[in-house]
């Protein structure tokens, strides 16, 4: 068995119920919902997508900046609902899965407008009518990339300090918030000595 090829089974399906469920639990809440990454290029190996580690990367934004949930009790199950929701559906679509695709849900913040997309041909549209922003420059994207390297030195040197009291599996959040902060370091530091973005 190819585990890339039933990895990009188990990412479609789980993109198809994400395009049901955000209308279906949210619809009334947002403007719309962009998936972006790397579910949505093509996987030449084997570290392009790595189930369990990687994400479904949706993006949304809600009408007037309100919360996707509401905070409150009703809010919290309705949320734990909506995540039911989606495990039952991608069993059902995937019986013999590899895993189910773990999302990050990105809300959007109208003071963020660097989040947004630049082109269309970086994102898939689940809900509503996703804008984009003016593409940057490269001296831009070369000045934005050398600030956030620059902040990567303070946040590694926490890290033995937050690993200390972990054990088992909690050393997962650790490893997300890492990968997080250290996936784009790659491209960060080439955008530093390339003339293309």
């Amino acid at each position: 068995m190819d585990r890339l090829v039933e990895a990009r089974k188990d990412v479609d399906a789980a993109i198809s119920v994400w395009g049901e469920l955000i209308p279906e639990r949210m619809g009334d809440r947002i403007r719309y919902a962009t998936l972006k990454g790397s579910v949505l290029k093509r996987w030449d190996s084997i570290v392009d997508y790595v189930p369990v580690i990687s994400d479904l990367d949706i993006h949304i934004c809600t009408i007037k900046d309100q919360p996707i949930f509401p905070h409150d009790r009703d809010g919290f199950r309705y949320a734990l609902e909506t995540t039911g929701l989606y495990e039952e559906r991608v069993k059902e679509l995937r019986p013999g899965n590899i895993h189910i695709p773990r999302p990050q849900i990105v809300k959007m913040e109208s003071n963020r407008e660097i989040w947004l997309p630049e082109r269309t041909d970086d994102t898939l549209s689940l809900f509503g009518e996703t804008p984009f922003r003016e593409e940057e420059s490269e001296a831009d994207c070369r000045k934005r990339d050398h600030e956030a390297l620059m902040e990567l030195d303070a946040r590694l040197k926490r890290m033995p300090g937050r690993i200390i009291d972990r054990i088992g599996l909690e050393y997962f959040r650790i490893l997300r918030e890492l990968c997080y902060i250290v996936s784009p370091t790659p491209v960060r530091v080439l955008s530093q000595f390339t003339g293309s973005k």
